[in-house]
């Protein structure tokens, strides 16, 4: 409101400055005529010489006040002017004052996020090794190395070359075919750039290459050595804790070098460890995942090294579909199995009245239950333990409806719903 208000006295003062300066204009000509007419009128020029003193004097007094007015409207014009310019630099003030709040607030946030990056907390790259095809710039039987990550647009790669392959083909345990057998391996590092992470990752690993190549030491010795910073392999003798090595990958003594980053199930022997007490279950890590494999079952569940379901994964609807890795685990670990035999007559023949309106047949035979959605020969058929669990958790003929719960009696069920649907429809 204020604003409006100065900018209306400010286009007044500029009319009536305006308008004093039109007075001084019109003055001074009335003035210099009615002088000029009022002398030739003395020098006997036929004139109305008391007229034009008169208009003379009325142009002197147009220029006075016209003068006057000239220099009032200046004067209201600077102050308005000095007033507008306070609050200007006031905003001004303000907007700075917001401005270096907003600075420090980014700066602070920076701050954190370097601090966060050197600590022990330290961000965490995935490397995967990949074979490209069909794309001029990729070697025809090389591999890349590439960080690839969800949130991210583009893909950062590095060539590896033969030299590295052989290392990483001693690292990973392979001997034949390494090309394709390295595809889908992968590691974790400090370092954001693939060149700089894998040439990290062959010198923490540059001892044990020279263990293995020399063949003093048995491969299965070394297992458990891969980036230990005890490791010594030299004169025969593998570190000072254990001279003779480790059988396995779960040595007491390891300690990780700390330029090595893991993440937390990364580690083959935190994932030996997560088999302990388990029963029909066991927990391996292949590549870059860690699938928990249920043998009563038949399924099997994929996992990160963050220990996080992938969303393509088979899921147990008894828990929480984002539940972790060290929830299933857990679960398999207390879970109470009750043996059945459904190959009785009790329920053969109750399933089998149930399903008689259908073309479903249940037979049975000395070690299994088969059960057919039709008599053709193309028909959908489902092969089950005598204990109701199936020989393929994956059949291409389980129905949609029972990915995550597919046995004997959740099939049953279901083919029932939907003969029921038929008949209402």
């Amino acid at each position: 409101m204020l604003k409006k208000l100065v900018h209306f006295l400010k286009k007044t003062n500029l009319f009536f400055g305006c308008l004093s300066l039109v007075v001084v204009a019109g003055g001074s000509l009335v003035t210099v005529t009615g002088f000029g007419v009022s002398h030739l009128a003395k020098a006997g020029v036929p004139a109305d010489r008391e007229f034009w003193e008169r208009v003379t004097h009325a142009g002197v007094g147009s220029i006075v006040l016209g003068l006057v007015g000239t220099v009032t409207t200046t004067a209201v014009g600077a102050s308005l002017n000095s007033f507008d310019g306070e609050n200007k630099e006031e905003k001004n003030q303000e907007s700075s004052q917001v401005t270096v709040s907003q600075l420090l607030s980014e700066s602070s946030e920076d701050s954190q996020s370097i601090s966060e990056d050197t600590s022990d907390s330290r961000r965490i790259y995935s490397y995967h090794i990949m074979k490209i095809n069909g794309h001029p710039n990729f070697l025809e039987d090389g591999l890349v190395l590439c960080r690839v990550e969800a949130q991210e647009q583009q893909l950062l790669y590095n060539f590896i070359s033969p030299s590295q392959l052989d290392q990483l083909a001693t690292i990973y345990g392979e001997i034949y075919d390494v090309i394709s057998r390295l595809v889908g391996k992968c590691f974790s590092s400090y370092q954001p750039f693939p060149k700089e992470a894998l040439d990290e990752y062959l010198q923490i690993h540059h001892r044990y290459i020279e263990a293995v190549e020399s063949s003093h030491i048995g491969a299965e010795y070394l297992q458990s050595c891969k980036g230990c910073s005890y490791l010594f392999a030299e004169n025969h003798v593998v570190c000072a804790p254990q001279p003779l090595g480790w059988y396995g990958v779960d040595c007491p003594d390891k300690r990780w070098v700390s330029q090595r980053a893991l993440r937390p199930y990364e580690d083959d022997a935190v994932v030996a460890k997560l088999n302990s007490r388990l029963e029909l279950c066991n927990v391996i890590k292949r590549d870059c995942t860690i699938l928990v494999r249920d043998e009563y079952t038949s399924r099997c569940f994929s996992f990160n090294f963050d220990g996080v379901l992938y969303p393509s994964s088979d899921k147990l609807t008894e828990l929480d579909d984002m539940a972790s890795l060290a929830t299933y685990v857990d679960y398999f670990r207390h879970r109470k199995i009750v043996e059945c035999d459904y190959s009785t007559s009790d329920y053969i023949d109750c399933w089998r009245y149930e399903l008689a309106n259908t073309n479903v047949t249940i037979d049975v035979t000395d070690n299994r239950i088969i059960v057919r959605e039709g008599k053709s020969l193309g028909s959908k058929f489902h092969e089950f333990r005598l204990n109701g669990q199936p020989f393929n958790a994956y059949s291409y003929a389980c129905p949609r409806d029972l990915r995550n719960n597919y046995n004997l009696v959740s099939l049953v069920d279901y083919l029932k719903r939907r003969s029921h649907k038929k008949e209402v429809s």
